[in-house]
């Protein structure tokens, strides 16, 4: 099916977490994804809210 794909996916179900991170930068795209992990640095340093999808902080 991927061939009728246009790229894009859904975060709501990430499977078992076996893709770790390309699956989130994948899901955002790299310019946004690079612009949450500077969020994501400046307000959740320890990534207390890590439960889902992480981004994880520089």
């Amino acid at each position: 099916m991927h061939r009728f794909s246009d790229g894009g996916l859904y975060l709501n179900f990430s499977g078992f977490g076996e893709e770790g991170e390309e699956l989130a930068r994948a899901g955002h795209g790299t310019e946004i994804h690079e612009r949450l992990v500077e969020l994501k640095t400046g307000y959740d340093p320890e990534s207390v809210f890590r439960m889902d999808q992480n981004i994880k902080p520089v």
